[in-house]
């Protein structure tokens, strides 16, 4: 492989496997979205969870949202948003789902939206999802 500057690219790069999913734009610039362990199938669709909890906190009245993927029998997976609302505002499922409407796609809007409080975390201070999951799955009884 010569040194020339069109040569130059992905094929001298070194390819770090971090389970990370990313896109690459015409510029060459990637952008992180999403992680494979958190990616969601439902019914056939591979659906980024980052993507909806981006969307998700352009609400005014959401603090932050964690997307999940919980069992489903007939589409294998749904999409469970458990959200943390702004002090002293008041959001339903409904408002929620008629922000979605039009603005992202119909299959990633979420099936269930379950308010919460807070979200179980490592030491750190890493919102621990594999649990997340457990407890929405437990508490939707699914």
């Amino acid at each position: 492989m010569s040194g020339h500057p069109s040569n130059v690219g992905l094929r001298q790069c070194h390819v770090l496997s971090t389970r990370d999913v990313a896109t690459m734009d015409e510029y060459g610039y990637c952008r992180i979205v999403g992680r494979c362990k958190d990616m969601i199938i439902r019914g056939g669709e591979n659906i980024y969870p980052a993507e909806i909890e981006q969307f998700l906190h352009t609400h005014p009245k959401i603090m932050e949202a964690q997307v999940i993927g919980v069992k489903d029998e007939r589409m294998g997976e749904e999409i469970c948003a458990a959200i943390r609302v702004n002090a002293n505002e008041n959001l339903t499922p409904e408002e929620i789902k008629q922000y979605c409407k039009g603005q992202i796609s119909h299959f990633k809007i979420p099936r269930y939206i379950v308010f919460v409080n807070g979200y179980p975390l490592t030491v750190s201070g890493k919102i621990q999802k594999f649990k997340l999951k457990e407890i929405m799955e437990k508490q939707l009884k699914l």
